[in-house]
């Protein structure tokens, strides 16, 4: 159960985000303004990519991962096929992939607002710039839910585009587990925001540290191969 919370909270936490702004004064004041300001950067309606997804529990020396090549249609929907797996086969057959089921859920029937990086779903903080020359902006979930994050969102200072959030749940899974940590990083490709990796971690009572990691390679963005995009061609927007 612990296993398929994590690995639900990385398929919700920040779907659905408000596009960022570009081309902004450089005004922290107005960096929130910069992040939710549309633009003219498409939003993500379809693509081709291969995830890595593997879990693990090592208190009882467990593991699994799964290869699967992965589409998003917005005729067809999102897609799935496995195309290479191993370890254990109760991880793969009850967490991994029903991960993959869930997010082919959600996008079915429209769910991931609900977890949306929105003004309606958390409070936004003030920033502080970071180590690596980002700006730290503090996240607070205004429900306590399990798929809500207690924690920052990292976005570069000029463009105020999302790099990373990190955090807490907001809410634990369950009694038996004390905390859940995760992180989810983003990148432009094709000029469209997408996830290209995300992993969590979490203290459960008696089965001990448990962890979860999806990795994204897209091969197509918006219905254009990645690497052909370009100010002629650019990434094709919603249809």
């Amino acid at each position: 159960m612990t296993f398929l919370v994590l690995a639900s909270a990385l398929l919700w936490t920040g779907a659905g985000l408000t596009a960022a702004g570009s081309g902004a004064r450089r005004d922290d004041s107005r960096l929130l303004d910069r992040f939710f300001e549309k633009d003219d950067s498409p939003p993500l309606c379809s693509f081709s990519a291969v995830r890595h997804l593997t879990a693990s529990n090592k208190r009882y020396n467990v593991t699994a991962w799964l290869d699967v090549q992965t589409k998003l249609d917005p005729m067809m929907g999102f897609q799935f096929k496995i195309i290479g797996e191993g370890g254990s086969s109760y991880i793969r057959t009850h967490v991994l992939k029903k991960a993959l089921e869930r997010e082919a859920m959600a996008r079915k029937e429209r769910e991931l607002g609900r977890a949306a990086l929105t003004r309606a779903n958390y409070a936004f903080g003030d920033s502080m710039p970071d180590d690596m020359g980002l700006l730290r902006i503090n996240i607070q979930p205004r429900r306590r839910e399990e798929l809500l994050v207690d924690g920052t969102i990292l976005v570069t200072s000029a463009e105020a585009d999302l790099v990373r959030i990190e955090g807490r749940l907001a809410k634990n899974p369950s009694v038996w587990t004390k905390r859940v940590d995760i992180v989810r990083r983003y990148e432009r490709v094709n000029g469209v925001r997408v996830p290209v990796e995300m992993s969590s971690t979490a203290d459960v009572l008696i089965a001990g540290h448990s962890s979860f990691t999806m990795r994204y390679d897209y091969e197509s963005v918006n219905g254009v191969r990645v690497g052909e995009a370009s100010d002629s061609h650019p990434a094709a927007g919603c249809r």
